[in-house]
């Protein structure tokens, strides 16, 4: 007995998909509704849920708009940086377009606490928070050329007992890899690791060579950091293997010291991930989990009970396997 809503991103006219935030279409059974314009409300419903970020795609009959002109937005993949001048567009609780001039503030890790509720929770990746961005609307982040260049988006967390609402900005470049995913009906391979970021200073302090120090610095200038194993998925194969506090050094050879870095390098079947544990420069084959956008898809009412498979959640916050 409760409504989420959003504003959505058509990304695809043709076959009628939308792009939203996963505090729009969360956990709960419910039916799903588009307004266009202000002035259609059409049926639809959730096509594919990211298993790893704040995204999901919604879906529908392109030709129950009746003859309504929409198009696919234009997306600039392109790295937002700190003092970029950009537009926030979006639609209020009355439908109305409204759109605020601003500046990138910071890119920056999420840093959400662990959900008590075990509800979803974004990591591993790198948002943008700008300077007075809005509160009371979401919608897009975009450019001086028109392109959208990040979906401003609301994340839910929580706050003691209390759920609350950010928003922030989620790169375009995870949209065009979630409508492609979708597009072709194949998993998302993932490490299942969530990181944590680690000052190159401290990693020196944890015995980090002076050579590697070099491979990571030489990667990105503005990030000088290593990335932390802060937690392994309960029964995903890096449970056995990865640990948490070791040091990513390299994935199959390649150094790595950002988030989305790790992700792009991790979509085969199998990695060799060389880390730093005690002291000790350590390579081991990982073999990578493939996850699918139907996330809970069938349930059982008994008795008044809803019975189905656990959260994700349980394995990725508390390490409990998925049984």
């Amino acid at each position: 007995e409760r409504n989420y809503h959003g504003t959505g991103l058509i990304v695809d006219a043709a076959r009628g998909l939308v792009v939203v935030d996963r505090n729009t279409v969360p956990v709960a059974v419910g039916d799903v509704r588009i307004t266009v314009a202000g002035s259609v409300e059409i049926p639809a419903r959730v096509a594919y849920v990211h298993p790893l970020h704040n995204l999901a795609l919604v879906a529908y009959d392109p030709a129950l708009l009746d003859g309504t002109p929409v198009r696919a937005a234009e997306l600039d993949a392109r790295e937002l940086v700190a003092g970029e001048a950009v537009t926030v567009v979006g639609l209020g609780g009355d439908s109305r377009v409204r759109s605020i001039a601003t500046t990138v503030s910071s890119v920056d890790d999420v840093t959400f606490p662990l959900s008590r509720t075990l509800q979803y929770r974004e990591a591993n990746v790198e948002v943008v928070d700008l300077v007075n961005g809005p509160k009371d609307f979401d919608g897009v982040v975009v450019g001086e050329n028109g392109k959208v260049r990040a979906l401003w988006s609301s994340f839910a967390t929580e706050s003691g007992r209390d759920v609350v609402q950010v928003n922030r900005g989620m790169p375009v470049g995870l949209v065009q890899e979630l409508v492609e995913t979708a597009r072709a009906g194949q998993p998302l391979h993932s490490l299942e690791v969530e990181f944590a970021t680690v000052p190159v200073a401290d990693a020196r302090k944890l015995g980090l060579g002076d050579a590697w120090v070099a491979r990571l610095e030489k990667l990105d200038g503005p990030h000088r950091q290593v990335l932390s194993v802060a937690r392994v998925v309960a029964g995903s194969p890096a449970a056995g293997v990865l640990r948490e506090g070791d040091l990513l050094l390299a994935i199959d050879g390649r150094p790595m010291n950002r988030f989305r870095d790790v992700e792009l390098a991790t979509r085969a079947g199998q990695v060799k991930v060389t880390v730093l544990r005690d002291g000790q420069e350590v390579t081991v084959d990982v073999a990578t989990a493939p996850l699918g956008g139907g996330d809970i898809d069938r349930l059982l009412l008994w008795a008044g009970a809803v019975l189905h498979a656990p959260h994700r959640a349980m394995s990725v916050q508390r390490g409990i396997p998925p049984e």
